[in-house]
C-alpha cells in the first residue's frame, strides 16, 4: 500500500509565514488497497470509540463517588413534626394533586406551584428523605442538592461562599454552611416585602458641648 503522508501548504498570498504549513493526504494505489484501508480505518474507529467509553466507565463512578459534602447546619424543622414517618408509616400513598385539608393546611405552595407539587421533593417511599429528579433519595440535610437541580447558578455562587451565610473560619477550620431552608421557606421562597426604618439620627454637636 502506498501512501502520500504529507502535502505542503503555502501560506495565502501576501501573508508571510515563518514556516511552511502541511496537511496529511492519503492515496491509495489500488482498489485491494482500498478495501484493506477501509477496513483498517474503520477498525481504529471502533478501537478508540471503545477506549473513550472505557475511559468514561472508569472516571464517571469515581467523580460521582468523590461528590463534595458539605457542612452544614440544622433543618429548620417544624417541632415535633419530623421524622415525618411517625404519621405517614402508616398512611397510603395518595399521589393526586390537591389542596391539603386534613393536615400541613398552613403550608400554601407558592413555589412553581403551577409545575409541581409536594412528592415532586418529598420522597414518598420514604417521607423521612428528600428526592432528587432522578429518583434518589436524599437527607434533609443534603436539601441544597434538591434545590441545586432548578437553581443551579445560585447553588454554584453557594457552594463558592457567595450566595447564603457560612461562619466559621476562612481557612484551616471549621465551617458550617446555612441550608437555603435556613434563609427560604422552601414552600414559599420569595422574601417578604420589609417596611424600612428609618435612617439613624445624626448627633449635633455644639462645639464640645
Amino acid at each position: 500500500m502506498t501512501y502520500s503522508l504529507y502535502e505542503s501548504i503555502s501560506p495565502p498570498v501576501g501573508r508571510r509565514s515563518p514556516h511552511r504549513r502541511w496537511k496529511p493526504v492519503f492515496l491509495v494505489t489500488s482498489k485491494e488497497n482500498s478495501a484493506e484501508f477501509e477496513t483498517g480505518y474503520k477498525l481504529m474507529k471502533r478501537n478508540l470509540l471503545l477506549a473513550a467509553l472505557l475511559i468514561m466507565g472508569l472516571t464517571l463512578p469515581a467523580a460521582a463517588s468523590q461528590r463534595t459534602e458539605f457542612p452544614v447546619a440544622s433543618p429548620p424543622l417544624s417541632e415535633g413534626i419530623f421524622p415525618c414517618s411517625n404519621c405517614h408509616a402508616g398512611l397510603e400513598v395518595n399521589a393526586k394533586r390537591r389542596e391539603l385539608k386534613n393536615e400541613h393546611t398552613n403550608i400554601k405552595l407558592h413555589h412553581a406551584e403551577q409545575e409541581r407539587w409536594c412528592l415532586d421533593c418529598h420522597n414518598a417511599a420514604n417521607r423521612d428523605k428528600l428526592k432528587l429528579a432522578d429518583g434518589e433519595a436524599v437527607d434533609f440535610t443534603e436539601s441544597y442538592r434538591l434545590c441545586g437541580q432548578c437553581h443551579g447558578n445560585i447553588y454554584r455562587d453557594w457552594k463558592a461562599g457567595i450566595h447564603g451565610k457560612r461562619v466559621g473560619y476562612f481557612k484551616g477550620g471549621k465551617r458550617t454552611y446555612f441550608l437555603c431552608v435556613n434563609c427560604h421557606n422552601p414552600h414559599d421562597p420569595k422574601f417578604k416585602p420589609i417596611k424600612p426604618l428609618p435612617p439613624p439620627i445624626r448627633p449635633e454637636y455644639n462645639n464640645g458641648r
